[in-house]
């Protein structure tokens, strides 16, 4: 597990997920686990909350969300 202080780079990309997703605060959280993957350069997000992220990550087709069961 790796752990990612919030600095200004990173809630600048979480703003621009935000707003190319038309999406407003209650999509925070969502957008920083976005925002963490598209910094790694992609990979597979695991969620209970799939319509959100799938929304957040459209733009990155580096950026796989996979729904928990």
């Amino acid at each position: 597990i790796r752990v990612r202080d919030t600095d200004r780079s990173l809630a600048r990309l979480v703003g621009g997920l935000l707003t190319g997703a038309k999406a407003d605060s209650r999509h925070l959280a969502d957008a920083h686990v976005v925002a963490a993957a598209v910094e790694t350069g992609g990979g597979v997000v695991l969620t209970g909350d799939e319509d959100d992220l799938v929304m957040l990550a459209g733009p990155y087709p580096n950026i796989t969300v996979q729904p928990l069961p």
